[in-house]
């Protein structure tokens, strides 16, 4: 559809979408999709580009990614391009995962790709990490392991509980009594 004597358009916006990924990815503009990522229309395009192969863009996006804001805030575009890629990466992901200046909730949403991916690094990556000291990260580790029936061996991280606790309402201590019967 002609806009003016120099300027075409698309009326369809799936080809037109596919248009831009195809220029994205053929002069590896990974950048210009971390810019516009989470934004509306740049959702079907990042996952072009990402989907399309030879050469294939997507582990320098996800090393971009996980070094910027979006992806703990918003995983999904992530969860969706790697559910949907032929191509799984899981190289910048097993390395997130041990990188301990990352939130809990970042490590968290790199085990849930992990577990997408589930390549035998993957699942070896995320074996090691049920051993680690954050019961939080160890947990979520485990419950994706269990979901893909990989924890034989590997004992369920337990949330360690305060032995006391301050309570807000009048600031005393409380104790934790262990549950089952007792004698009063």
């Amino acid at each position: 559809m002609g806009y003016g004597t120099e300027e075409y358009g698309f009326t369809h916006h799936s080809f037109q979408e596919y248009l831009a990924a195809e220029q994205i990815r053929n002069t590896g503009q990974c950048r210009l999709l971390i810019d516009h990522y989470g934004e509306r229309w740049w959702r079907e395009p990042t996952l072009l580009a990402l989907g399309l192969n030879n050469p294939s863009i997507i582990e320098e996006f996800m090393e971009l990614v996980l070094n910027s804001p979006h992806f703990e805030r918003e995983p999904g575009l992530v969860l969706d391009a790697i559910g949907d890629s032929i191509v799984k990466p899981a190289g910048p992901f097993i390395k997130a995962i041990f990188d301990k200046s990352l939130t809990v909730s970042a490590r968290q949403n790199v085990i849930r790709v992990l577990g997408i991916i589930k390549s035998q690094k993957a699942i070896e990556s995320l074996r090691h990490v049920v051993g680690e000291d954050s019961t939080e990260i160890a947990g979520s580790a485990y419950e994706v392991l269990k979901d893909l029936g990989e924890v034989k061996g590997l004992v369920k991280p337990q949330e360690e509980k305060p032995a006391s606790i301050i309570w807000d309402r009048d600031a005393s201590e409380m104790v934790l009594v262990p549950a089952g019967n007792f004698l009063y």
